[in-house]
């Protein structure tokens, strides 16, 4: 008894005497009210029983850590699943409205866009034609037809892109393209569209685009404050800029069908150059462009050489 006693002490509550072979003996304390020891409770349980049941309690505890396991890693897979699904979602809708865009109206991502979210910026637009696309298309098939304007379009794109810029829509066989950088957004525009320029007088673009004529374009620089947001119905959302500025730049993308040089500007646009010794500017005529009262002064554009 002392034995068990001295146990009890030691082991505060229970204590289980294994020396006997057939059973396991387990004594306990019982507390009255004032958590003060009055007696000593002995429970015997044969060994048999006790292994059983130890046998099944691992058993199950082993059932329940695979269990565990295998949800664990069907979450994680399906949380990853999701994201995965969700970052390519993402990089979907960023094809049709550019991450620049949604950074320009102050959104982090294209489910925070909303109809009628606007913001005025000063920016420049760029208004890119493919000259006599109509006689050049009589020359293709539908389909030879389709893949040149793609080809190009590809081509070019990236220009856009490296000198601070995005597309804000293609338009058949045309691109305009907004560019964004403070201060340096004409400057961007007018060095982007001089490279397109040069790609065009490559025989690495014609080997590109399966052709063996050459190929013309038209270009037109703007600059000024315009509104840049999202238009359309609650059924049919985009993202573009819409102002005086932008119908001029495409105006002024025209003109170039009836003066030599492939890229004419606007007197903002020169007037906002930031490096102005880096170019020889012409000034090219006073013209009316369609749809405006005042007469507009234009001007042809290169880099001057070293």
């Amino acid at each position: 008894g002392q034995r068990v006693l001295s146990q009890l002490k030691k082991h505060r509550r229970v204590y289980v005497d294994a020396s006997n072979s057939q059973y396991l003996r387990t004594y306990r304390y019982i507390f009255d009210i004032t958590h003060k020891p009055i007696a000593v409770l002995r429970v015997d349980i044969k060994r048999d029983m006790f292994n059983n049941v130890q046998a099944s309690s691992t058993f199950h505890e082993i059932v329940l850590l695979v269990l565990s396991l295998v949800a664990i890693i069907g979450m994680s897979i399906l949380v990853n699943w999701f994201f995965s699904k969700q970052e390519r979602l993402m990089s979907s809708f960023a094809r049709f409205v550019p991450r620049r865009f949604l950074r320009l109206l102050e959104k982090h991502d294209i489910l925070e866009v909303n109809l009628g979210d606007s913001d005025e910026k000063e920016l420049s637009v760029l208004f890119l034609d493919i000259r006599n696309f109509t006689t050049l298309s009589e020359k293709m098939t539908p389909d030879e037809n389709f893949e040149f304007i793609n080809r190009f379009l590809m081509h070019q794109a990236p220009v856009i892109s490296q000198h601070h810029g995005f597309i804000d829509k293609f338009i058949g066989d045309s691109i305009m393209a907004i560019f964004y950088r403070p201060e340096y957004h004409v400057d961007d525009a007018v060095s982007a569209a001089l490279d397109m320029l040069d790609t065009l007088d490559s025989d690495n673009l014609k080997n590109n685009l399966g052709v063996e004529f050459d190929i013309g374009v038209g270009i037109g620089i703007n600059t000024g404050k315009l509104m840049l947001g999202v238009i359309g119905s609650l059924g049919r959302l985009a993202g573009t800029v819409v102002g005086d500025i932008v119908n001029e730049a495409s105006r002024i993308e025209g003109l170039t069908k009836q003066y030599a040089p492939s890229l004419l500007i606007s007197e903002s646009a020169k007037s906002k150059l930031k490096n102005k010794d880096d170019y020889v500017i012409e000034y090219i005529d006073e013209v009316k462009v369609k749809g405006k009262r005042k007469a507009s002064r234009v001007y042809s554009i290169q880099r001057r050489k070293s």
